[in-house]
């Protein structure tokens, strides 16, 4: 059951809704005036602040187990 988020066309607020089925998806409301005028919201969830290959390299290293 993915959360996805949103953007209400109304009112333009953003929130994050639990989506149990493609059906539910068609009668999702804006939590502040109500409205179905909803758009997914393009979400960047699980990426890191760096986009550095070196960075990542070191933070897996850093996972390692230790020994010299």
């Amino acid at each position: 059951m993915p959360i996805y988020e949103y953007v209400c066309q109304s009112c333009g607020t953003k929130f994050e809704k639990l989506v149990r089925s493609a059906a539910s998806a068609d009668s999702i409301e804006c939590p502040k005036c109500g409205k179905k005028e909803v758009k997914k919201a393009f979400s960047l969830f699980g990426l890191s602040g760096s986009s550095s290959q070196s960075s990542s390299a070191a933070t897996a290293a850093s996972c390692a187990p230790g020994g010299t």
